[in-house]
């Protein structure tokens, strides 16, 4: 994993901004892969405003946020962030050599890396219209893997919180109106010994979709439990026009459709996730046979 992380590292490119340096160990990691558009940065300002806000614990949060270099909207709207906050040092950013978006994989080159760098006992993928809205959801996480550690006697775990799905119905789009609430979290949160486990939040596989799902789905067909569901404790509101709380951000929606004529979406079912299911059960077992441990 050393190596991984310093490979990731050596293909960044940083401004003025200090270089990617781990000082402790943090309560709750925040992930976010963020591209400028007519719409994401409005957004991404509230949703960062919220993290800290809503944190009872906003010493213990880290923040590391992921962008092309070259996308100087960005760049310079999370320097702003950076610089205004109180908590300036726990935030990261992480300026990537771009690829070419046509042929990218968003969670191979870019989420899967971040999970890997983060250091908080929780891992929390928030993408940028991800806005939390339960005051506390850093102390619900944490006492429910403390709680979930003491009592399945281990520490691998996928929390479930209410992904905003049930206003698909207010989506803009007729299509979306008709789909069901997610049997799965559309945010991947995850314990950073199942982040290890797995690689990341996902397979490197999935270019941009059905990540969720192929994830939620490994963690419910392990032998042992590995999900905690928390969505009546930690709510969240999607800032998109999929549940009506957006327009329809057409640069991100045009950057979509071009990688969905070149790939296609890809079927979780068709991506094994065998391995890393006896992976898991390999380490819960071990590590309820080694009794319980510290941290």
């Amino acid at each position: 994993m050393i190596s991984e992380n310093n490979k990731f590292r050596e293909a960044l490119f940083y401004y003025d901004f200090e270089p990617f340096v781990q000082e402790k160990q943090y309560g709750v990691s925040i992930i976010s892969v963020v591209k400028s558009s007519n719409l994401s940065i409005n957004i991404f300002n509230s949703v960062c405003d919220n993290i800290w806000k809503l944190a009872s614990y906003p010493d213990k949060i880290e923040h590391i946020i992921a962008f092309d270099h070259n996308d100087m909207p960005m760049l310079n709207f999370c320097k702003s962030y950076k610089d205004r906050s109180q908590y300036k040092k726990h935030i990261k950013l992480i300026a990537v050599q771009p690829y070419d978006y046509s042929s990218r994989n968003i969670h191979k080159q870019y989420w899967n890396k971040l999970a890997h760098l983060a250091s908080g006992h929780v891992v929390f993928a928030a993408c940028h219209d991800t806005l939390i809205t339960t005051q506390g959801y850093d102390k619900i996480l944490l006492k429910r893997l403390r709680k979930f550690q003491q009592k399945y006697k281990h520490d691998c775990v996928q929390f479930l919180v209410d992904d905003d799905s049930d206003n698909h119905k207010n989506s803009i789009n007729p299509q979306v109106q008709k789909w069901p609430r997610n049997e799965c979290c559309s945010w991947i949160v995850l314990s950073k010994s199942a982040v290890n486990l797995i690689g990341g939040v996902t397979s490197d596989l999935f270019r941009f979709d059905s990540a969720d799902q192929w994830t939620y789905n490994l963690f419910k067909r392990c032998k042992h439990k590995t999900q905690l569901n928390l969505r009546n404790k930690i709510k969240t509101k999607h800032v998109s026009f999929y549940t009506g709380r957006s327009e329809v951000d057409t640069q991100l929606v045009d950057s979509r459709q071009d990688l969905m004529r070149k790939f296609g979406p890809l079927d979780w079912k068709r991506v094994d996730a065998s391995p890393y299911i006896n992976r898991i059960d390999s380490y819960v077992e071990n590590y309820n046979r080694q009794g319980d441990h510290n941290g």
